[in-house]
Parts: structure tokens; sequence; C-alpha cells
């Protein structure tokens, strides 16, 4: 078994006075430990505060990226070190960034061989994607593997990534953090669909949920018409939908399939609290399905179909 790093267990344990003893010694706070993380790192999503004030005077740089392309930043945010990531803030860290791979021949030639493995590999499957399939068939996907996934991961790859600090909060206290940071906004999607309001809501934080709409949050912020209130409806979450009904979500936003909250209703008081906010049971999607198709809760099926039919 490996010994400790006696450095990496320092910053961990929020040991400046150590910290600072090893980098008279010799460690750097440049050097690169595990993933591509800096010494800053590893103090930031340990809750360092005091080792993070040593790295920072000694020269640490605030936007090193590790190799997922997080800075210390988001690392505190991403640990829900609100303490770390205020100080980093003072220092100058930023909010929004672009990060992404070194282009260089070397870098386009390891991403290649890792593509041209994986498109190896499902052209030897015999069912690809667990499914029956015609031998025809089969050497086309072998064809178009070989050909295009090579050249679709080196160029995705290459394309820099956006970081938004507000994506990677995990509690109030971070939230509260960036709150009183200039240029702010809560209201940023991220690439896969996702901003604060819908994550807190997801998880059922109605704390945090009411904080973010006084805060200015858009009850009706979107990238893809799919709202925090489809969330709220589909996990159920009433505190949280009665706070964005109250607040003025719309409770007939239909997503990019043309599906408004009401279609994931799966209790009677979820029912009634958009019923009392206006939605309607009438809406269809771009399948012309009505929200008491997907409703599979007989009773509330029987309701909505009466619905229907009295207004």
């Amino acid at each position: 078994m490996t010994a400790p790093d006696l450095f990496e267990r320092a910053l961990r344990k929020n040991n400046s006075l150590e910290v600072a003893r090893l980098l008279d010694a010799g460690r750097n706070v440049a050097e690169r430990l595990e993933f591509g993380r800096t010494p800053l790192h590893l103090a930031a999503e340990s809750g360092s505060v005091e080792c993070a004030e040593v790295l920072i005077r000694r020269g640490a740089t605030l936007e090193a990226c590790a190799n997922d392309g997080s800075t210390a930043l988001i690392a505190a945010l991403s640990a829900g070190e609100a303490r770390v990531a205020e100080r980093l803030l003072a220092a100058g860290a930023v909010l929004h960034y672009f990060c992404g791979l070194e282009d260089t021949p070397e870098t386009r030639q390891k991403l290649r061989s890792f593509a041209e493995g994986i498109a190896t590999l499902s052209g030897k499957s015999s069912q690809p994607w667990n499914q029956p399939i015609n031998a025809l068939l089969q050497d086309e996907i072998r064809s178009v593997l070989d050909r295009t996934l090579p050249d679709l991961v080196v160029s995705m790859a290459m394309q820099p990534q956006e970081f938004h600090a507000v994506h990677f909060c995990k509690n109030l206290e971070s939230l509260e953090v960036l709150s009183r940071q200039p240029g702010n906004s809560f209201d940023i999607h991220d690439g896969a669909g996702g901003w604060p309001l819908k994550s807190f809501t997801e998880s059922g934080d109605a704390t945090v949920v009411a904080w973010l709409l006084k805060q200015g949050a858009d009850p009706n912020f979107t990238s893809t018409g799919h709202s925090a209130l489809h969330s709220a409806v589909a996990d159920n979450h009433l505190d949280c939908a009665r706070i964005l009904l109250n607040a003025g979500a719309n409770p007939n936003q239909q997503d990019v399939d043309g599906c408004v909250p009401m279609w994931q209703v799966g209790s009677d008081a979820m029912l009634d609290l958009l019923l009392a906010h206006g939605a309607d049971p009438r809406i269809a999607d771009q399948c012309d399905s009505k929200p008491s198709y997907w409703v599979k809760i007989p009773a509330l099926k029987a309701r909505l179909l009466a619905l229907e039919t009295q207004q």
C-alpha cells in the first residue's frame, strides 16, 4: 500500500502550517495531483480555507483546470464548501469560463485512437444495443461507425466546454455566496438542460426554491419548454409546485414534445393544485394525446377524462 502523501494529507486536514513548511521544502503550488487537480483544488473541495489562503498567497493560479475542466471554485461549490468559494471569489475567481483540451496533433491522435477502438468494439458486437439485428444492417452500422465515429469524437472533444459556477452549487450557502457577485444570474441552463431552480425543485428543496425566486429567478425559465414546474409535478413535490405556481409559473407550459406539467401528475393533491391555478386538461401534445392518456393511476385518469368533457 502506498504511503499517504504528506502534502495532500495536510491540504485535506487544513493544516496550513504544514502546507507552508512543505512548500518551503520544495512542493509546488502548481503541481498536478490525481485527476489533474492542483493543491488549490484539493484544499477547495476539502473546505480547507486556511490552506487555500496559503496557496493563493504563494501564487496558486485560480483558473487552473483539472482534467474534467473544473477550477478550484467549481471544486468548492461541488463539495458544498461555501467559505472556500467565497475566499476564491474574493481573490478573483471567475464565475463563467470556457475550458477545452489543448489542440495538438498528439491530443488529436490519442482521441482518434480511442474512438477507433470504440468503433472496433461496437462493430464486433453481434447485437449492437442488445437488440436482434440482421446481418445487412449490422454491416451498415459497422461501416458508419468506422467512417464517422473517430471524426465525431475528435471534433466534439476539441470544442471548449462552457462552465457556469451556478450549476455546481449544492446548498443554499453556496448560492448566497454567488448572489453577492456582480453580474451573477441563476437563469442560465447547462448543456443538459438544467439550471438551479430546476435542480433544487427536482431534489424537493422548497426552501431553496423559494429563495431563488425571491432573488429574481424566473419561474418560467426553460431551455426546452420543460420548466421547473414540470419537474415538481413529475416528482410529486407539492410544496415546490405550490411555491412555483404562486410565483407565476405557467401551469400550461408545453415542453418540446407539447406536454404540459399535468401529463405526469401523480396525486389528487397535485392535480387539485394545478387546476386551482388554471391548468387545462384539454391541452394535447404533438401526438394529439391529452394528459389523461399518459396518467396511469386509474382514479386520476378517470378525473381527467371527466374534466375533459366538462370544460
